[in-house]
């Protein structure tokens, strides 16, 4: 179950042109999320890029997607911690 989740979940990314590191674990979902964030933040070249970008990705991706739909089966199938979850909406703050 864990790797159809996942590929779902990659699915749903793509779907909304939203490239990020491959994954398969709690982890590396960890840390694509806090790399895409970054680099996305980062190579922006206005504020209102950087707005823009967020806004989407914070709010239409990650807030109605995959915080309504996959955390609570990531969670409930222990694919993915609270902590980790905290320390991506941290980094999404």
């Amino acid at each position: 179950m864990g790797i159809a989740v996942w590929n779902s979940i990659n699915e749903d990314f793509k779907s909304h042109n939203i490239k990020l590191s491959p994954f398969s674990t709690g982890d590396e979902f960890e840390n694509s999320i806090i790399t895409y964030v970054d680099s996305t933040i980062k190579n922006s070249n206005t504020d209102i890029n950087k707005e823009k970008n967020y806004i989407f990705f914070a709010e239409k991706v990650w807030g109605e997607i995959i915080k309504v739909e996959w955390l609570p089966v990531l969670t409930s199938n222990n694919l993915l911690t609270q902590d980790q979850i905290n320390t991506i909406e941290q980094k999404l703050e």
